[in-house]
């Protein structure tokens, strides 16, 4: 889920953290710029790991600032394909479900990714889940008993699919506020994933059936 990435860039020490320990401004100075920032082809930037190797400054007269050429390891959050997370319910939709695993949201569970026989109840806003649930039967003829719900807010163990890079470019203020009405604006990198398959899904369906699995072998223990 998460991977140390080496750069080097050319780093701005701003003049009003001139006053603090050199060390300490350039690491200020390298989260300020990084830090929760997507890196085009590497992921979500979380923070500095280590600074490798830093230059002697030199001041832009333009503006006061210090420069430093640096070499630092950065900590990305990028999950590979495959990998499984344990992630919250942020979001449903009748196309399909937005997880988040608290600093990162951008994560989609599309319908075709959701276990047979589940369903959007438009009266609920969300998901149910049929297990043993005969396919030729109408799922909407269940009773609430046999639905498991998913519900916004729960904890589901995912397993990530495809990730997505794209290149978002800054507009003039007036364009963006005028498409931020109409369009949903992209972002930058996100993942698709899937709750198909076993273990997968909302965390509590899974520990019921450990329970329950217990349960019976302490019973035939017993006996």
């Amino acid at each position: 889920m998460f991977i140390l990435t080496e750069l080097k860039d050319t780093i701005a020490v701003k003049p009003s953290n001139l006053n603090k320990d050199l060390l300490d401004s350039i690491v200020d100075s390298i989260n300020y710029k990084y830090s929760n920032k997507i890196i085009q082809d590497l992921g979500l930037a979380l923070c500095l790991h280590s600074l490798l190797d830093s230059s002697e400054g030199f001041i832009q007269h333009s503006n006061g600032n210090v420069y430093y050429k640096c070499k630092f390891n950065l900590i990305i959050f990028r999950p590979f394909v495959g990998e499984i997370l344990i992630a919250k319910v942020k979001s449903t939709s009748e196309e399909g479900i937005t997880a988040s695993v608290g600093f990162f949201d951008d994560i989609f569970i599309p319908i075709y990714n959701l276990p047979p026989i589940t369903q959007y109840d438009k009266a609920e806003s969300t998901f149910f889940w049929l297990a043993n649930w005969e396919e030729d039967s109408d799922p909407f003829t269940s009773s609430p008993e046999q639905r498991a719900y998913i519900d916004i807010g729960e904890n589901i163990r995912i397993r990530i699919e495809a990730e997505h890079f794209e290149n978002v470019y800054p507009k003039p203020k007036k364009v963006a506020i005028e498409e931020s009405e109409q369009d949903i604006i992209p972002t930058a990198y996100r993942l698709t994933a899937s709750i198909d398959g076993q273990g997968l899904g909302v965390v509590s369906w899974w520990e019921e059936v450990e329970e329950e699995e217990e349960e019976e072998e302490d019973a035939q223990m017993e006996e």
